[in-house]
């Protein structure tokens, strides 16, 4: 229908986007699906595997005990001897944008670490624009950032990037995937294992602070 207004066409034509299975593994088919996603929104090239997936979460109380979280998933599969944790410094009331932006510029420093295909961040588009802000100050080129917002779950996806002015000029896309799209439950694995690993590290924390 050429009526219907732009964003709602593109809602539409990925939510038509579930293909027949390709592979007998999963996580391939998962990682099909969502790079067939990215390469309809612009947002990696043709050659863009996703071999090397980050995901990112902060946990804190009140601002206390903060930690983010940094989990890898290698080819659709959690990497856990590559899941690194940033306790936040500095910070002590509740700002999880600033705790975000913190750690991501902190993992960016670390040229040793292979470079991520695509980061994902919980939260909408204040977690995404940190994200960006915190490769504003580098020389390293930011991969493909997207956000996954709650209540439903749904994409928010950066377009129209402008990083040579502050604050950085930002279009978003809010993309709503039926709730059994396997790119969508490839998402939500990063995101609930980034949870996962950031909560146990915020419980240690408090945990040691209570001995001390």
């Amino acid at each position: 229908d050429l009526h219907y207004p732009l964003r709602r066409q593109r809602q539409m034509c990925i939510r038509d986007s579930i293909l027949p299975a390709l592979h007998e593994n999963k996580n391939q088919d998962a990682l099909d699906h969502l790079r067939r996603i990215l390469l309809h929104l612009n947002l990696i090239s043709v050659e863009c595997k996703l071999h090397r997936i980050e995901g990112f979460d902060v946990s804190n109380l009140m601002g206390e005990d903060a930690a983010v979280s940094m989990v890898v998933f290698a080819k659709g599969q959690p990497e856990k001897n590559q899941y690194r944790l940033f306790n936040i410094k500095n910070l002590s009331t509740p700002n999880d944008y600033q705790m975000m932006k913190q750690a991501i510029a902190r993992r960016v420093k670390h040229l040793e670490w292979k470079r991520s295909d695509l980061m994902i961040v919980d939260g909408g588009k204040g977690q995404v624009r940190a994200a960006l802000q915190a490769h504003q100050t580098t020389q390293v080129r930011p991969p493909p950032i997207i956000g996954i917002a709650k209540n439903p779950d749904r994409l928010v996806i950066p377009a129209n990037i402008n990083t040579q002015i502050k604050p950085i000029k930002i279009g978003w896309k809010v993309i709503t995937l039926p709730i059994d799209h396997p790119a969508l439950h490839l998402i939500q694995r990063v995101r609930d294992e980034s949870h996962r690993f950031a909560k146990k590290q915020h419980t240690r924390l408090k945990s040691k602070a209570l001995l001390d």
